[in-house]
């Protein structure tokens, strides 16, 4: 089965993280990506368009600036990639979730085997960890969690390359599923992350994009510690 991959990372002191997904031939009808964001206390920020163009988002959120959140697809001859690319600094901390998802996935049914790898790469400051997830959902759910493919949290303490072990989980999907892409980016101060999860879908002849095709995130949070 013919594979390829793609890696997208953003530049600056970063985390660094990719997972790569491989299942059986998939065939997508008007799969739409979905872009989450969300911060406790604020109100969800989505954002979705139908594949190969995915959504795009420039402006703030919450106690954060988003520099840029975008995605991008294209028709590929072989197989599917996904990267999704964050890129976060904080000048008094925060936890940041940020979701990709794909909904209206569809494929022959029977065992398909997903493989799921990560990669932590140089965090700075005070960030304290991040955590990053694959999902499986045979409901085709929007942000579906019904089943864990990978995740791996990784602490902000070492300035090195940390990696994960793989791990293959074999399921007998449905038509059609969603698989959705997780980010949980926490600092307890000053802080700056880069973080990057890539999938794969072999699919010879056609689009199967997963996710998002480029997710680029900048930001900032803006607002300061309260005195208590």
């Amino acid at each position: 089965m013919k594979r390829k991959s793609m890696k997208s990372a953003l530049l600056g002191a970063a985390v660094c993280g990719a997972i790569a997904l491989v299942g059986t031939p998939v065939a997508h009808a008007t799969p739409v990506i979905t872009i989450t964001l969300q911060e406790a206390g604020y109100a969800n920020y989505v954002t979705q368009s139908p594949a190969p163009g995915g959504p795009y988002y420039n402006g703030s959120f919450g106690t954060f600036t988003i520099n840029k959140i975008g995605s991008s697809g294209d028709l590929l001859p072989a197989d599917n990639f996904s990267t999704n690319s964050i890129n976060t600094s904080t000048s008094a901390g925060g936890t940041l979730y940020v979701y990709a998802s794909e909904t209206g996935i569809t494929s022959p049914t029977g065992i398909q085997s997903f493989l799921s790898g990560f990669t932590l790469n140089q965090p700075s400051g005070a960030l304290s960890s991040v955590t990053e997830t694959t999902y499986y959902d045979a409901s085709n759910a929007l942000n579906g969690m019904a089943t864990q493919l990978g995740t791996a949290t990784f602490l902000g303490l070492s300035s090195g390359i940390q990696n994960s072990s793989p791990v293959a989980v074999n399921l007998s999907s449905t038509n059609p599923y969603s698989i959705t892409e997780m980010f949980k980016i926490v600092a307890d101060g000053k802080g700056s992350d880069n973080a990057t999860i890539t999938m794969q879908v072999p699919e010879p002849g056609s689009l199967a994009l997963m996710g998002t095709g480029l997710l680029g995130l900048a930001a900032i949070i803006r607002r300061k510690r309260r005195r208590a």
